[in-house]
């Protein structure tokens, strides 16, 4: 009995087993009981590319020097370099360099991030900030220019003119800290954007050698990139960048980029890069096999105007001139499809601080009607005292765009009563006459927005000028500049980035000006 009993169980064993192996083989086969698939796992994200190969343009080789191009550094110097502070991809003011920069009265406390490094593992420091300024608006500097773009710091003014030894305005606090003292109603804009120079490399150097001993010099920054080599090609010059292990924000996910610096779009065969960075103003066609952005930059191609002129110095004749001036198609003359209408000299201006001129022939001669102006049986315009309304407008020698862009405003002027001979004028006497001689009626010109304080050109009450636009920034500001129109805003170029098609797109990352002004914009979402 009890060997049956062993038999019997050991055949119901044998028979859940069957069952077992007979479910398995019909799952297998698919034709056993509905099962639930598993979730697919996610594709990973793409990984960003290791090297970068960038073309720059409009860039030259000085701009290795933070200094010497002021401030337009570049992309190659903003890269080692780095800035006090930049801008996101929303364009809003984030630290960089800088820790953070507060504005209590007319003293400006900076203070420095603790943990920077130069490319030669010496510490950044306040005193650096100091040296930079100094060296920067020194008179004996020949590198750059900066004209008034520091006078909102005291002394500043007088020690670029020589009346003083020191910029009175600038304290250093502590190792990482510096206090400016300003002038009321201070813009800090370019404080924001200085790129420091490291002293215990420069501060030996007299101010009338350190144009060429930074030339001659390999470049120590401190920013997120630090400078291997630069050589002579074909098309430019070549400069060869690594990541500074050391730099203390997040990124790196690039860790080597190639920037050609070049005066020239090179064609076909010679496109062998990932991301090419070309200015508006030579509006250049988009290659096959690239994606195209354009980058707001500040500055705008403008319509001067004489406003001592009898006709010109009229708000009235300007804002008429501004209503006749087809400037859409003007834009398209100077730019072609990369062409942006501007109507302020300020980017950041919001929607309600601006006047606006439209289109709008009829109107503009119903303005010039009120201002007390007539029209001869031929058609053309004379003032109130019966005098012929003739003007000239110039633009430089060879410029093919703004030939071009004159003769459509002498045009739409002709249609409201205005005569207008374009005249082409070599570039340094068209300067010459606007800035010294102050002789000319109109003129075709682009200039960023911190712009001439010449008051007989801006302006008696110098509205228009760069001190203006620092001590000025008050409510209404904007609209009374566009309303005014001391110049007519025509269009702004920009600069036109390329990213090949070969790049797989990845989520964008912060850090600067790779992540700015390259990588966000190849982000999966659009905005980002």
């Amino acid at each position: 009995m009890e060997r049956g009993r062993q038999i019997t169980a050991m055949i119901r064993a044998g028979r859940g087993l069957l069952i077992i192996l007979i479910v398995l083989s019909l799952a297998i086969g698919g034709c056993g009981p509905e099962t639930v698939e598993p979730e697919p796992e996610p594709d990973p994200e793409p990984e960003p590319p290791r090297e970068l190969r960038v073309l720059a343009v409009w860039d030259g080789a000085t701009v290795l020097n933070p200094l010497i191009n002021w401030p337009e550094t570049g992309v190659t110097a903003g890269l080692m370099y780095g800035t006090l502070f930049h801008l996101d991809g929303d364009r809003s003011l984030q630290p960089y360099l800088a820790e953070e920069m507060t504005l209590v009265g007319s003293r400006v406390t900076l203070k420095l991030r603790p943990d920077l490094l130069w490319h030669d593992g010496r510490e950044v420091t306040a005193d650096d900030i100091e040296f930079t300024l100094h060296a920067l608006l020194d008179p004996g500097f020949t590198g750059a220019d900066p004209g008034s773009e520091f006078d909102f710091i005291v002394g500043a003014r007088q020690f670029r003119t020589g009346e003083a030894e020191r910029i009175a305005g600038i304290d250093v606090q502590d190792e990482w800290t510096v206090r400016f003292t300003v002038e009321p109603g201070a813009g800090l804009w370019n404080l924001y954007f200085l790129s420091p120079v490291p002293r215990h490399v420069l501060g030996d150097i007299s101010p009338g050698e350190l144009d060429d001993a930074m030339r001659r010099e390999s470049p120590i920054g401190a920013g997120p990139y630090r400078f291997e080599d630069a050589r002579e090609v074909d098309l430019g010059t070549e400069i060869e960048l690594a990541w500074f292990p050391e730099f203390p924000l997040e990124g790196g996910e690039i860790e080597r980029a190639t920037v050609l610096l070049s005066p020239q779009m090179p064609t076909g065969e010679d496109l062998d890069f990932d991301v090419i960075l070309v200015s508006g103003l030579l509006s250049p066609p988009i290659p096959e096999g690239f994606s195209s952005q354009k980058l707001i930059v500040e500055g705008f191609e403008y319509l001067g105007m004489n406003l001592r002129d009898p006709v010109l110095g009229q708000a009235q004749v300007r804002r008429a001139i501004a209503g006749a001036v087809d400037r859409r198609r003007v834009a398209e003359d100077l730019f072609g499809e990369h062409a942006q209408l501007v109507d302020t000299p300020v980017p950041w201006a919001s929607e309600e601080e601006l006047a606006r001129h439209v289109y709008n022939p009829e109107m503009a001669k119903i303005r010039l009607t009120g201002a007390g102006f007539s029209r001869d049986d031929d058609g053309w315009l004379r003032t109130p005292e019966g005098e012929a309304v003739k003007l000239y407008l110039a633009y430089p020698t060879g410029d093919v765009r703004r030939e071009r862009a004159a003769e459509g405003i002498a045009a739409d002027l002709a249609e409201i009563g205005i005569r207008v001979d374009p005249v082409q004028i070599q570039g340094d006497l068209l300067l010459h006459n606007l800035h010294v001689r102050n002789r000319f009626d109109m003129y075709l010109l682009a200039m960023p927005w911190e712009m001439s304080s010449s008051k007989s050109t801006w302006g008696a009450d110098n509205i228009w000028g760069y001190e203006g636009l620092q001590s000025e920034r008050r409510d209404g500001w904007v609209f009374a500049v566009t309303e005014d129109l001391p110049v007519l805003f025509l269009a702004d170029p920009g600069s036109i980035l390329m990213v090949s098609s070969d790049l797989a797109p990845v989520s964008s990352w912060s850090i600067p000006p790779l992540g700015d002004l390259f990588l966000w914009t190849w982000a999966t979402e659009a905005g980002n």
